[in-house]
């Protein structure tokens, strides 16, 4: 006889929204009886839809995953016929199907398409499906029309005034001239540029807009897209996406894209760079004798300090060339190899003309997210990539600056907010020197699917970002990248 079952994903007291999202790492999960008359032997596979997203099921072992025995389902689970429906949960782990082979993962294309089918393990009759979603980052260039229809709506409700605020301008004002040295040449570089992208993101998912029908829409399911610098972007630089500009260098966008009304949101005197229509020209540091296209082209590197030129620095490159954490996010001054915040970062902003370019202004681009997650995506695939993993928080080969910062006028690399066990500024709201003056957007927005790094993130967490370190689900921050994998060190 079929009985009423309820699966909960990330969240057993069921009292958030949107938390049927899973990505690689396993998420907690728990599966019971509604109204129970008897014990119910059950087996839960992977239901998804043609073409949806995949998942993979792990046994709970105390509480945490067993990740040496991954499944694509799991057998004879005994459900309770406990009448106290808060004991008779049997929790298990989920997360998104990885093919070690191919290199992709088996993500979702759209919101919802994949499910935990519940199956009576006697009769293989299905009782029941849980629906979800396989939701992690992914190369901007491929996406579908309707992922990216849905994050140019949701970018631009942000870009919009909100009540009294203008939550873009706010994401803006952290990036700023005056706060720039809290945050550039420094270690802290990559850590707190996750914890900006983490920000934007969640503001994202956030975000519910009703709608003329009477239903409201939700945004739960978008992710930042990365572009990928290192190929062409034939689908990105389109009036239809990011826009094309004109012989001014004003970006034009199709009448039916949400951009059409974007605004920088910044007022200043240099009108080139800003003004109340995005300007992004297609050549390198606004010089109109370097033109170039990134439809056809991967981005020319200008290589800061010497001769104007199109080199690149490659991926392989850029994740091979150093495997300790300073050099390969700073690099060193005596050697041509330059660190990742120079290149490809720094050379990734100045191919273009216009806001993007420059450190100040360069939110004002929506390009600007997008060119910074995939420069956190090849930060993470070197924490994977590099021999022994560099996931460990406390190994300097991981993040060179442990412990804490000290005090000075001017933030420096020895000051706080480059350490370890440093908070991140402006999220711990600290405006006394040397952090910028400036402090009060609040904590970090929280996530119904995860709860770190909590509302003040200490640095460190941003390292372990997807707790393949310590193997704890709760240090997870909640997202994931379609072409790096689930792929824990072993530990002794």
């Amino acid at each position: 006889m079929n009985q009423g079952i309820i699966i909960r994903i990330n969240d057993r007291a069921g009292t958030k929204k949107h938390t049927d999202y899973v990505g690689w790492g396993p998420r907690p999960a728990w599966v019971r009886q509604i109204s129970p008359t008897s014990t119910l032997s059950v087996t839960l596979r992977n239901n998804g839809l043609l073409n949806g997203g995949r998942v993979t099921f792990f046994p709970s072992i105390n509480g945490r995953p067993d990740m040496l025995s991954p499944s694509n389902q799991l057998s004879n689970i005994t459900l309770p016929a406990s009448s106290d429906q808060e004991t008779n949960w049997v929790q298990f782990f989920i997360a998104g199907e990885f093919n070690q082979t191919t290199g992709r993962g088996a993500v979702s294309s759209r919101d919802k398409d994949t499910g935990v089918g519940v199956y009576d393990s006697s009769t293989n009759a299905l009782l029941y499906t849980k629906s979800l979603m396989v939701r992690v980052r992914k190369n901007a260039n491929r996406l579908t029309a309707t992922e990216r229809r849905d994050f140019l709506e949701a970018i631009m409700i942000l870009n919009t005034n909100q009540g009294v605020t203008f939550p873009w301008k706010n994401l803006q004002d952290m990036h700023l001239p005056t706060t720039s040295r809290e945050i550039h040449g420094r270690s802290c570089f990559l850590p707190w540029h996750r914890a900006y992208l983490l920000n934007l993101e969640r503001d994202i998912q956030a975000l519910e807009v009703s709608q003329s029908n009477g239903t409201v829409k939700s945004y739960a399911h978008v992710t930042i897209p990365y572009w990928d610098f290192f190929t062409t972007a034939q689908n990105m630089f389109t009036r239809d996406f990011l826009g094309f500009p004109d012989s001014a260098g004003v970006v034009q966008f199709n009448a039916s894209n949400p951009l059409i009304n974007w605004q920088t949101n910044l007022s200043g005197t240099d009108v080139v760079i800003l003004g109340p229509k995005l300007r992004r020209a297609h050549r390198l540091q606004n010089s109109s004798s370097f033109p170039w296209n990134p439809s056809n082209t991967g981005t020319p590197i200008f290589t800061l300090g010497g001769q104007w030129s199109t080199f690149t620095r490659t991926q392989n490159g850029t994740i091979n060339d150093y495997s300790d954490y300073r050099r390969f996010a700073l690099g060193v001054s005596s050697s041509n190899l330059p660190g990742l915040e120079t290149s490809p970062h720094g050379g990734a902003h100045v191919s273009w003309g216009g806001p993007i370019m420059r450190v100040g202004w360069s939110p004002a681009d929506p390009l600007f997210f997008m060119l910074h997650c995939n420069i956190d995506r090849l930060w993470t695939m070197w924490q994977w990539l590099t021999p022994g993993y560099r996931f460990n928080p406390s190994d300097t080969n991981s993040y060179d600056r442990q412990g804490f910062g000290g005090t000075g006028t001017v933030p420096s690399s020895s000051t706080k907010g480059n350490y370890t066990e440093d908070t991140l500024w402006p999220w711990d709201g600290d405006d006394q020197a040397p952090r910028p003056s400036q402090a009060n957007w609040g904590g970090l927005p929280a996530s119904p699917t995860v709860s770190a790094p909590g509302p003040i993130p200490r640095l460190k967490q941003m390292i372990d970002y997807h707790a393949q370190y310590s193997q704890n689900p709760a240090d997870h921050l909640g997202f994931d990248y379609e072409d790096i994998p689930l792929d824990y060190p072993r530990r002794n």
